[in-house]
C-alpha cells in the first residue's frame, strides 16, 4: 500500500502537471516563442520561491545564464 503524499509533495506535482499542460497549449499555439513562454515562466516562479525561501541564489543564477546567452546571440549575429 502506498503513503499518500505529503501537502507539498501533492502542491509540487499538481504545479507540474499544470506547467506541463501549459507548455503542451503554449507550443501548439505560438511554437517556439510559446515553448521559451513557458519555459521563462517556469523559471521566473521557481525563482520567486527559492526567494521567498530566504535564497537569492536563483534570481543571480538565472541573469548570469541570460548574461552570457545574449553574449552568444549578439556575438554570433554581430549586433
Amino acid at each position: 500500500m502506498s503513503q499518500m503524499p505529503t501537502a507539498g509533495e501533492a502542491r509540487a506535482a499538481r504545479r507540474n502537471a499544470h506547467w506541463q499542460d501549459r507548455q503542451r497549449r503554449q507550443m501548439e499555439q505560438r511554437g517556439d516563442a510559446g515553448l521559451a513562454e513557458a519555459w521563462y515562466d517556469r523559471v521566473r516562479t521557481i525563482c520567486k520561491d527559492r526567494a521567498e525561501a530566504g535564497d537569492p541564489e536563483a534570481w543571480r543564477d538565472l541573469a548570469r545564464t541570460l548574461e552570457n546567452w545574449v553574449e552568444r546571440q549578439t556575438s554570433r549575429h554581430g549586433t
